[in-house]
């Protein structure tokens, strides 16, 4: 499992622990290591809106962004097209 940790920390870190060669070359590998595209991680829902008109098919729309659509299966996306929200599971499904 990526643990992410801030470089600059890590730094100063190593730097009171290794002589001043062995850091120097601490450093150079972890400026040249790339950065890792971290991002929030996002929760929520899919609410049901109710029926459409006089039909059988449900509305959802997302409790994060207010996205809605319908459709049977809608609601079994794990994620939201609009926001990217995580969509929880209820403990019935």
């Amino acid at each position: 499992m990526a643990r992410y940790i801030n470089a600059d920390d890590a730094i100063y870190e190593l730097d009171r622990v290794f002589s001043i060669d062995d850091f120097k070359k601490i450093i150079r590998a972890i400026s040249r290591t790339p950065t890792a595209d971290v991002r929030e991680n996002v929760k929520g829902e899919w609410i049901d809106a109710g029926l459409l008109d006089c039909s059988n098919v449900h509305s959802y729309r997302c409790s994060r962004c207010g996205y809605w659509d319908y459709g049977l299966r809608i609601n079994e996306l794990l994620y939201c097209p609009h926001c990217g929200a995580m969509m929880e599971r209820s403990e019935d499904e």
